[in-house]
């Protein structure tokens, strides 16, 4: 099975699990790991910083979704996964951030990745956006009569 197939396979088991209560993500849980040991993360990873938004939009999901299992977790930081992630949450298209987010989160998930993400600038990012965020909000806030 090629990687394509097995990304495919991997969304016929999640359409498949929303449509039977009884079915549990073992599959799911054993194509991400095909996935990855077929060698799919140094792609995914140079994809994130492609010139393209939809294709760096595709890899952060592609990323978040594999980062749902605890070993390709680690195998994201040491692939380099972080850096282009943490880039893209500045990005302007916003279902691009909440894709980037999510790979984030999963693959902060993981007690080995946490001195990682630190010395990558997780929490210096993120209060970066923070403060964006909160200066937006300031400016965005209706001015009271006379002042």
């Amino acid at each position: 099975m090629t990687v394509l197939e097995l990304l495919e396979a991997t969304g016929r088991a999640n359409r498949g699990a929303h449509n039977s209560p009884t079915t549990t993500d073992d599959s799911n849980i054993e194509y991400k790991i095909k996935i990855v040991q077929r060698g799919a993360l140094p792609p995914l990873v140079q994809m994130l910083s492609a010139a393209d938004p939809q294709l760096q939009e595709m890899a952060a999901f592609a990323v978040g979704r594999l980062a749902q299992n605890s070993d390709n977790q680690v195998g994201l930081m040491h692939h380099g996964a972080m850096p282009p992630l943490l880039k893209l949450l500045s990005h302007r298209v916003t279902t691009l951030q909440h894709n980037a987010a999510f790979a984030i989160y999963g693959v902060s998930d993981n007690p080995e990745n946490v001195c990682d993400l630190l010395v990558q600038g997780v929490i210096r990012v993120r209060l970066h956006i923070l403060r964006r965020v909160r200066r937006r909000q300031r400016g965005a806030a209706p001015r009271r009569p006379g002042g």
